[in-house]
């Protein structure tokens, strides 16, 4: 009987070990993988491209050499603690800090390319050319995306995701594990889900406006 990971085999007869899960939420975007080797890491490296994940967090220890994925611009950040644990304070500093460097700056670049795309509308209704049909041909690209993984991608790699969740994107805690679960079956063991459900968030929400009646 075939594996779930036959499903993910491309030509080359190569694969996945698991399939990989898109989390996004309030403009963030997170793809959780299991850790690659050397052998397997093209193909990763090609799902990392779909996706736009220029960032690769390692919450685990080393199991594949980085190179390669230097080589094809992907940024690697180490940030390895011991399995089936929560995350240190270090650890989840440093990550929230390259949380919120990844996407301040792709949403000034998103904000940007669409300005841009206004621009270009506007000068050829100006010029009002039979020759440019359609509105535009700029594309905008894919939002960014942080790659993260442990040795399964079921407990190191969505804690970190959760924590992004509940800090930057508000969620509350429980609705940040239902929400990662719904997506990533098997997310989480008990220690992590323990530590999540009680999780503080140390960064003030934004509030909300008083209206006048």
């Amino acid at each position: 009987m075939a594996g779930p990971s036959s499903q993910l085999k491309p030509p080359s007869g190569k694969y996945l070990r698991y399939p990989s899960t898109l989390i996004s939420y309030k403009g963030m975007s997170f793809l959780v993988i299991d850790a690659p080797v050397d052998t397997s890491l093209p193909q990763y490296i090609s799902e990392l491209r779909k996706y736009n994940a220029k960032h690769l967090v390692r919450a685990c220890e080393a199991t594949y050499h980085s190179s390669p994925l230097v080589e094809a611009g992907i940024e690697v950040h180490d940030l390895p603690f011991p399995d089936g644990d929560p995350p240190p304070k270090k650890v989840t500093n440093q990550w929230l800090a390259l949380v919120d460097a990844v996407f301040d700056t792709g949403r000034a670049k998103s904000k940007a390319t669409k300005t841009k795309a206004r621009d270009k509308d506007r000068q050829r209704d100006d010029l009002r050319s039979p020759m440019i049909p359609g509105a535009s041909d700029g594309t905008e690209p894919a939002a960014a995306c942080i790659a993260a993984h442990c040795q399964a991608g079921l407990g190191r790699a969505p804690a970190l995701v959760a924590i992004a969740l509940i800090e930057r994107g508000g969620l509350d805690p429980l609705d940040a594990i239902m929400y990662i679960r719904e997506r990533r079956k098997g997310a989480f063991n008990a220690k992590q889900m323990a530590y999540l459900e009680v999780y503080k968030a140390h960064r003030k929400k934004t509030p909300k406006p008083c209206t006048v009646q």
